[in-house]
């Protein structure tokens, strides 16, 4: 709530982050500010990644946006995707013995 308040009333510079993102999205459609809605919403677009898929999903279920929920879910699914086309093997990657389900996820990849 006071980052909301920060955007709101605050003439200093205002920071739309990962960890507050789906809070301001979340407060801004409660509110109604159509203006930073659409800022969180771009941001989210923009940052959200394989790497912080974990804290927009606990986030998202934290406030119950089943939106955010499906949108962090697809963004992971496509990233995995996109990691497995652009890689000739995981297992070269990992310079190890594979387990049968990830070869298995491996030739999935490759057929998709």
């Amino acid at each position: 709530f006071p980052d909301l308040l920060d955007y709101m009333y605050s003439s200093k510079g205002f920071a739309i982050t990962t960890r507050n993102a789906v809070a301001l999205l979340f407060l801004s459609q409660a509110f109604q500010v159509t203006s930073l809605q659409a800022n969180v919403e771009q941001f989210i677009e923009d940052d959200i990644k394989l790497y912080n898929f974990g804290s927009y999903m606990a986030d998202a279920l934290y406030f119950s946006d089943e939106t955010m929920v499906f949108k962090a879910m697809d963004t992971c699914g496509r990233e995995v995707l996109q990691f497995c086309s652009n890689t000739q093997s995981i297992s070269r990657i990992l310079r190890a013995p594979v387990s049968s389900s990830a070869s298995k996820a491996e030739e999935t990849c490759r057929r998709a």
